[in-house]
This record gives structure tokens, C-alpha cells and sequence, in this order.
């Protein structure tokens, strides 16, 4: 077994761009690596080869842990962006696991992302997002579902989850975050 260890340096965008190249680690990921902004980082990077003549993808281990900061992903989700992230990012042969929070659109976040490299029977991604919105950012982000009886902050957790390029599933949850409902 031959290991590698290094470290990739550099801006955000050049560093995924690094970890994309061939074999494409982070297909999965494609449009928020396209409009990724951020760094300098460095992501310790490691790789086992087994010694064999005929070596294929399938047979060689690795993975990357990079901690990433000011991380800025331009028209992420309805055409709004994301930045000032602060995100822990672990990449394994099976898939990508990022977890942190950032801003988006302005709105304090808190993400948790799963990318599976080789789906079977499991989404191609799953997107956890947590977030309060105010009645000025429910305005803003087109949400402003009610106005007469929900007024206040309202605590939001969506998860959606891609199935496959052109399917998804998407799931949430509001609640009342020190604001206050109106009953009907």
C-alpha cells in the first residue's frame, strides 16, 4: 500500500477545483462549487494506492477534512446568496459531509449537507438548513405567507433532498420563535 499525504493551499474556488479534477471528487456538488468564493485555506488531503499493476478508481482510498471560512456561494437557492460561511468540510471516497453555518441572503444559517459519491438507494444529496425569519425577511424572500396572522420571528427548518438531477424531495418545519401567531 502506497499512502500520499499533502496539503492543498490556496482560495476556495481553486482548492475544490483541485479536489474536481479527474476523478471528479465533488461532482456531487457542481453548482455550489461553480459559484464558491472564499479562503485562503489549506485541506490536508490523504491517499492510499494498493500496489497493483492494473489500478482501478474503485481500489484507492482517500479523503480530505478542511475547516473553510468566508465562504461565499453565489445564487445558491432562489437566486439568493450565501456568505460569510464558516463550515467543516470531510471528504471520504463514499461522499461529502459539510457542516456549519454562514449567512444567507443576510439571514444568520446553520447548514449540514450530505453528498453521496455513488447513490443507490439514497439521495445524491441531503441539504439541512435551520433559520429565523422575521417578518422583513419573510418579505424579502417572497414568504411572507399570512402577514395578518404570523407576525414576529419564526423558526424554519427545511430539509430537501436531491434524488437525482431532475428530482427532489423537499420537507420543513416553522415554529414560532419568540414572535407571535394569531389563531383563526
Amino acid at each position: 500500500m502506497l499512502t500520499v499525504d499533502l496539503t492543498v493551499n490556496g482560495p476556495l474556488q481553486d482548492v475544490l477545483e483541485v479536489l474536481d479534477s479527474k476523478p471528479a471528487l465533488l461532482r456531487a456538488c457542481d453548482r455550489a462549487r461553480a459559484n464558491a468564493g472564499g479562503g485562503p485555506i489549506g485541506c490536508p488531503a490523504a491517499f492510499k494506492f494498493p500496489l497493483l499493476a492494473d489500478l482501478k478508481l474503485e481500489s484507492v482510498d482517500y479523503a480530505a477534512k478542511a475547516m473553510l471560512s468566508g465562504v461565499a456561494i453565489g445564487r445558491i437557492a432562489m437566486d439568493r446568496n450565501l456568505s460569510e460561511g464558516n463550515m467543516a468540510l470531510d471528504l471520504s471516497r463514499s461522499g461529502a459531509h459539510i457542516q456549519g453555518t454562514a449567512r444567507f441572503d443576510g439571514i444568520p444559517t446553520k447548514l449540514d449537507a450530505n453528498f453521496s459519491f455513488r447513490p443507490k438507494n439514497e439521495p445524491r444529496a441531503v441539504y439541512r438548513v435551520g433559520l429565523t425569519l422575521t417578518d422583513e425577511a419573510r418579505r424579502r424572500l417572497d414568504l411572507d405567507i399570512a402577514p395578518d396572522r404570523v407576525t414576529g420571528p419564526v423558526g424554519v427548518d427545511l430539509t430537501y433532498s436531491a434524488i437525482d438531477a431532475a428530482r427532489g424531495q423537499a420537507g420543513g418545519d416553522a415554529r414560532s420563535a419568540g414572535g407571535e401567531s394569531r389563531g383563526s
